[in-house]
């Protein structure tokens, strides 16, 4: 290439590099007295998140707690991972009194609350068909086997995580389960209603906590 012509391509590419960074320095510098235009349309504001509605209408609302000692279910080998998702096992289902046999319709949904002293609590809340009696259950694991509980181990013999080691599993041939079933009813003077449940360990020959 002649030399004068491969000189003025370099001067011309020098030029253009040059341009390039004056344009990127005076965007990110603006000029001195440089003063934003107060009519500009501002960025919009993120909309926050709507806490969850723990007493919709047509739905039985409340809580599950169990004592702290007890640990909570080992989800995985972390225990803030666990206690993190603490919630994930539970479930409240409604049962036809007349057939025994639970609505599959809808699902309750759980949401991790805050501790109550010595007790974890998750909440949940139960859409339900109105102006019809149902037994409500608390239980943990799949429905499949409804009204029975789930008999995997891990919910109802296994030992848990992150409680004191001396109660975090039944004593011997005791197992985890939940205070009584309750009847809900909602018409229309009564949209909402609240039942809460605790989880405790049944004994063999008893009928009440341990």
């Amino acid at each position: 290439m002649i030399p004068a012509k491969r000189f003025l391509l370099l001067s011309i590419a020098s030029l253009l590099l040059l341009a390039t960074l004056s344009l990127t320095l005076q965007a990110q510098d603006p000029p001195k007295g440089y003063h934003p235009n107060p009519n500009a349309t501002p960025l919009p504001t993120p909309t926050p998140m709507a806490a969850p509605d723990y007493q919709p209408l047509w739905a039985v609302n409340g809580k599950i707690r169990w004592k702290k000692s007890y640990g909570v279910v080992p989800l995985s080998p972390h225990l803030q991972t666990s206690i993190n998702n603490r919630c994930i096992s539970f479930y409240v289902a409604a049962l036809d009194p007349r057939t025994n046999q639970p609505l599959r319709s809808d699902h309750s949904q759980m949401f991790k609350a805050d501790d109550e002293g010595d007790y974890h609590v998750c909440r949940y809340t139960l859409k339900l068909p109105s102006n019809q009696q149902w037994r409500l259950v608390a239980q943990m694991g799949g429905d499949g086997l409804l009204p029975e509980p789930d008999p995997n181990p891990l919910f109802l013999t296994r030992a848990w995580i992150g409680g004191d080691p001396s109660q975090s599993k039944p004593p011997t041939g005791g197992m985890r389960a939940f205070t009584g079933s309750k009847y809900v009813t909602l018409d229309r003077r009564n949209s909402r209603a609240t039942m809460d449940f605790e989880l405790y360990y049944a004994l063999p020959r008893s009928d009440g906590p341990r």
